[in-house]
């Protein structure tokens, strides 16, 4: 991937490589299953608790108060998940809008206006917080060794992806 660069026209742009956009794509439809998984009663659909990754996407509002989280979260956890989910359909919308322009030789071309931008931006955001659960990012320091080389390269592309967006939204 090269970094997202403003464009004189408003929009941003990056080029990213095809198995970029594919990995993406994947992540995405993982991010899908776990938002249907907090949109069910209760964050989980057997009825348990919800899983460590939905905590993070739909965190408590009141971490001691558990009553008062459950209703904040009986008011709140739908329109949250589904604009989660609208952000996610738009990241998708402007990968296939690069697959329909088709590969240059420096990859695939993803233009995004201000608001797909936003939409972006919020997804990234989504994608390295569930990713962050399992490599336990939250810790004390250390995390990089104790993570397969493989999940930190993908939090890594993640963070690239989400900062070099932030930098040209910012021009």
């Amino acid at each position: 991937m090269r970094a997202f660069r403003a464009r004189p026209d408003g929009t941003v742009a990056a080029h990213l490589e095809p198995h970029e956009v594919a990995m993406l794509r994947g992540l995405l439809g993982e991010l899908r299953g776990i938002l249907d998984e907090g949109s069910a009663p209760g964050g989980a659909t057997d009825g348990a608790a919800p899983s460590p990754v939905v905590e993070r996407l739909l965190p408590d509002a009141y971490p001691d108060d558990a009553e008062a989280s459950a209703e904040f979260r009986r008011f709140t956890a739908s329109d949250l998940t589904e604009a989660k989910a609208a952000n996610a359909t738009a990241v998708e919308a402007t990968l296939a809008e690069a697959d329909a322009r088709g590969a240059g030789r420096r990859g695939l071309l993803v233009v995004l206006d201000p608001t797909g931008a936003q939409a972006w931006l919020r997804t990234l955001n989504d994608l390295r917080l569930a990713i962050s659960v399992p490599l336990r990012i939250d810790e004390a320091e250390g995390w990089r060794d104790r993570a397969p080389e493989e999940s930190a390269s993908l939090y890594d592309w993640l963070t690239f992806a989400q900062g070099s967006l932030i930098e040209a939204v910012d021009r």
